[in-house]
């Protein structure tokens, strides 16, 4: 986990409407989610992991999710929905893996050549969010 520890600035989007879509996003959350300029911010607490997303717009917003690997847990999204949520090491990828209201989405996370690789998954739409440590 400590290659994710630290802040991490988002510089590119791939796709990311189409996943919007898939989770059921509304116009506005929509649009709310296409023009954020982001950071994402790993820590340790203890023995839980914390994953701090801040968002910038108009309004700053933030949002957090405290968790211990393996372990589900009941995640809240920055877009209403409310999960299952489980995060799983794998070869070095953050697996994330949310369930809600019959609908399952993925979250891969990977460092590679100093970036951070976040691919969404859900049904057919995929994502790819790059993001530049800072």
């Amino acid at each position: 986990m400590e290659v994710f520890m630290g802040s991490w600035k988002l510089v590119s989007s791939e796709n990311f409407d189409q996943y919007m879509d898939a989770i059921s996003l509304s116009g506005a959350m929509k649009r709310y989610g296409s023009n954020m300029t982001t950071v994402v911010i790993f820590t340790q607490d203890g023995e839980n992991i914390v994953i701090k997303t801040k968002m910038y717009e108009d309004t700053n917003r933030s949002y957090s999710i405290s968790f211990k690997l393996g372990e589900e847990f009941n995640e809240n999204t920055i877009d209403f929905r409310e999960c299952r949520t489980v995060m799983n090491l794998q070869d070095g990828k953050l697996v994330q893996l949310q369930k809600w209201d019959g609908e399952e989405a993925t979250i891969i996370r990977q460092v590679q050549d100093e970036k951070m690789i976040s691919t969404l998954t859900c049904d057919e739409a995929t994502a790819v969010l790059t993001f530049q440590k800072v």
